[in-house]
């Protein structure tokens, strides 16, 4: 941990929503990697969770985002993910 993740936080905690959706597409630290479940379901902002789905790939996550979200943009995401998964 460096002294700026000690002082600011770990950069996917930004308040800059577009900082975090960086980070969560290509940061490589295992705590974010942990905590991309969280992330996918909780984030305020819909590029942040779209990201963390992304990363993950995980065909139970994308259901449940696509069963539980209501940003658009993320259930067309779920959507596409669900057919390439399942063609």
């Amino acid at each position: 941990m460096g002294l700026k993740e000690r002082l600011f936080g770990p950069v996917w905690e930004s308040k800059d929503a577009e900082v975090r959706r960086q980070a969560v597409a290509t940061e490589r630290d295992s705590r974010l990697l942990a905590a991309l479940p969280v992330l996918a379901q909780e984030d305020p902002d819909p590029g942040v969770r779209l990201a963390a789905l992304q990363r993950m790939a995980s065909e139970p996550d994308w259901l449940k985002a696509r069963l539980e979200g209501s940003d658009a943009s993320i259930q067309v995401a779920a959507d596409h993910a669900l057919v390439r998964q399942v063609c």
